[in-house]
């Protein structure tokens, strides 16, 4: 809506402001700091960044749009990717669904038989320990549940250190790259944003110094030194 409303010749802070009164009530205390930032004379990309609230590729679109003279079409592109990636992200879910269902009948199994064994008991009087694990009742229940804590929160937290590393060009970057299907699909889909950039840049006009930093800021992995 708001690529369309900028190609018929709307206002921006105008038609911005249309869409804050329609956002969700999740994303509309972002949207009125940006109409508000827009209100002062600031850049849609640089309120974007300033609210943290938009993922990178957007805020460099944005960026690359504004500077080149295409914001209309560089939204609805934006537009575009990202119903792509939400498209994409819903199909994967509903394939994990049922994964993550048995997961959790597993787990949930797993702590009932725990529960048990400390009610049930031996000849000799002693809870009897059906998994071998050494727990057993309610004690042996908790070890187990913040045994799970403990590793969703290492799973989580090694995933953020993980996205870090990707998006700074670290470790996980290079060795992802090493990784024959996914690594060539993660760089192409990369490479792609950075000439996609790139194509909005050189046919605006912009020089080599200007093209680069703008497709870099949409592509920080395949960022290139202007000066070299």
């Amino acid at each position: 809506r708001l690529s369309i409303a900028l190609s018929a010749g709307g206002d921006l802070r105008r038609a911005w402001a249309s869409e804050t009164e329609r956002a969700s009530a999740r994303w509309k205390p972002t949207m009125e700091e940006i109409r508000d930032a827009l209100g002062g004379g600031e850049t849609l990309a640089t309120a974007m960044a300033a609210t943290g609230g938009f993922p990178p590729l957007v805020v460099g679109m944005v960026a690359v749009g504004e500077q080149t003279g295409h914001e209309p079409e560089t939204i609805r592109n934006v537009a575009g990717v990202l119903d792509r990636q939400i498209r994409t992200a819903r199909s994967l879910r509903g394939k994990l669904a049922w994964p993550a269902f048995q997961l959790s009948v597993a787990i949930a199994v797993v702590g009932f038989l725990i529960f048990i064994a400390g009610v049930l008991k031996d000849a000799s009087g002693q809870p009897i320990d059906l998994l071998g694990l050494g727990l057993t009742g309610v004690s042996g229940l908790l070890i187990y549940l913040l045994l799970l804590a403990a590793v969703a929160a290492g799973i989580w937290f090694g995933l953020r250190k993980a996205l870090a590393s990707w998006r700074a060009h670290g470790l996980v970057r290079q060795l992802l790259s090493r990784v024959p299907v996914l690594g060539h699909a993660a760089t192409s889909a990369e490479a792609a944003l950075w000439c996609r950039a790139a194509s909005l840049a050189a046919g605006a006009g912009l020089d080599a110094g200007r093209l680069t930093d703008l497709a870099s800021s949409v592509a920080p992995g395949l960022a290139v030194d202007r000066d070299h």
